[in-house]
C-alpha cells in the first residue's frame, strides 16, 4: 500500500473501507495458513470483512510498517442493559511476523479506544481450541467463560 494521503504508513490505524482489497487479501492469506487452514478466498475475506465493517458499532485497527500490512483486529461494540462490551471478530497478524508481539500490540490499541469509547463491559470472542489460540488469549488475560458457551447446528 502507498499509504494514505501520499505516505507510506507506519504504526496502527483506524481499518478504511478504501483498503477492503487490501484487508480481504491479507485475511484469506492468514487464514489459509495454519493453524486454521481454511479455505478463504480474497473475494469472501473482503465480503465477511466488508459486512462487518458497514456496522455502526464496528471497530477495526489495522498495523503497518513501511507501508506494508502486518496485522489487524476487528469486532463489534455489543450493547447490553447495562453495559458495552465488545465482541472481537477478527485479530490476525501475517504469517512471517507471528510471535513478535504485534497481537500483542494490536490487542492493546483495542484496549486504549475501548477505554476512550466507554467500553466497560469487556472484551469477549469465539475462538477455536488450541494453543495457537485459545492458548494465546489466555496468555493474554482471557479466560474460559463459566457463564455462556457456544452452541452450533452442526
Amino acid at each position: 500500500m502507498a499509504g494514505r494521503n501520499g505516505a507510506f504508513i507506519t504504526g496502527i490505524v483506524p481499518m478504511d473501507i478504501a483498503d477492503l482489497p487490501e484487508y480481504g487479501q491479507f485475511y484469506a492469506d492468514a487464514f489459509s495458513a495454519p493453524p486454521w487452514n481454511e479455505p478463504w478466498t480474497k473475494a469472501s475475506a473482503a465480503m465477511r470483512i466488508s459486512a462487518m465493517m458497514s456496522s455502526t458499532s464496528f471497530i477495526g485497527l489495522a498495523m503497518y510498517r513501511s507501508g506494508i500490512l502486518i496485522g489487524m483486529i476487528c469486532g463489534q461494540i455489543e450493547f447490553s442493559h447495562s453495559s458495552k462490551e465488545f465482541q472481537i471478530q477478527e485479530l490476525c497478524v501475517a504469517e512471517s511476523e507471528r510471535g513478535k508481539g504485534y497481537g500483542i500490540d494490536l490487542l492493546q490499541a483495542l484496549k486504549q479506544e475501548l477505554y476512550k469509547l466507554k467500553v466497560d463491559g469487556g472484551i469477549y470472542l469465539i475462538t477455536s481450541h488450541g494453543e495457537a489460540t485459545e492458548g494465546w488469549y489466555q496468555r493474554h488475560g482471557f479466560h474460559t467463560s463459566d457463564v455462556f458457551i457456544v452452541m452450533n447446528d452442526r
